[in-house]
């Protein structure tokens, strides 16, 4: 049942360029082009300067409760149905993805926010 599980590992090649991307402050997700073979997650934190450990809790829950405000199929897999509902759920699949082995985060303050932004490979 467990064999699919894999170990994310904190990798500083990942972590460099979602900290690139932060930088930018461009405050939505980039474009898959600009990533090839990774996932992303992204949040706005609504204050500038933050305690970027708050800040960064904050994005981690906001991503791993989607699937609590929206619910998943009984299976726990991924459909394109669950992309028209009300909640997006890809914040938390791109957390819980089985062979997801890299993940870098990046942080940014933006004018009147703190932009997290979280890479993970494979996509």
């Amino acid at each position: 049942m467990f064999d699919a599980i894999h170990i994310a590992i904190y990798d500083c090649g990942t972590e460099a360029e979602a900290i690139d991307y932060a930088n930018t402050c461009e405050l939505t997700k980039s474009a898959q082009a600009d990533r090839k073979g990774f996932g992303e997650n992204v949040y706005v934190y609504p204050a500038p300067n933050a305690d970027p450990v708050e800040a960064f809790e904050a994005a981690a829950k906001k991503w791993w409760d989607q699937i609590f405000l929206d619910g998943i199929n009984w299976e726990v897999k991924y459909i394109q149905g669950l992309k028209d509902k009300k909640t997006d759920q890809r914040g938390f699949t791109q957390m819980a993805w089985a062979k997801s082995i890299k993940l870098g985060c990046g942080i940014q303050t933006c004018d009147l926010s703190t932009f997290i932004v979280c890479r993970y490979s494979p996509a």
